[in-house]
């Protein structure tokens, strides 16, 4: 299924500001997000890019999708360039991020094609 595939530019919040005391150390990234002076909070995934990719610790640009976009159509509406979101652990503001562009694209599982490990 299509589904909205936005590049964006993310700033991790410092400890003192509130943020996460470690960044994440993977390339893929889950969590909620909301628009800014919002409420309603959202799941996003953020998938590292470019040659850093196996990290997203340090990465200022990143794609970032949505968990069941067919059930957010507001949202998918609102996900333009400029659009500004907040990236949350629960209600816990980690990271701001700043849509640069959206495209239509397939997006697969993070696990999609590797081993999961142990079940």
């Amino acid at each position: 299924m299509l589904q909205p595939i936005a590049s964006a530019r993310i700033r991790w919040l410092t400890p003192d500001e509130g943020g996460r005391t470690t960044l994440p150390t993977g390339p893929v990234y889950a969590s909620t997000a909301r628009f800014p002076g919002e409420g309603e909070f959202f799941s996003v995934v953020l998938q590292a890019t470019g040659t850093q990719a196996e990290t997203l610790a340090g990465q200022s640009e990143v794609d970032l999708t949505l968990f069941a976009p067919d059930r957010l159509p507001d949202i998918v509406a609102r996900m333009v360039p400029h659009c500004r979101l907040i990236i949350t652990e629960g209600a816990q503001p980690v990271a701001e991020c700043e849509l640069l562009g959206v495209r239509m694209g397939e997006v697969c599982p993070p696990c999609a094609g590797k081993d999961p490990g142990p079940r």
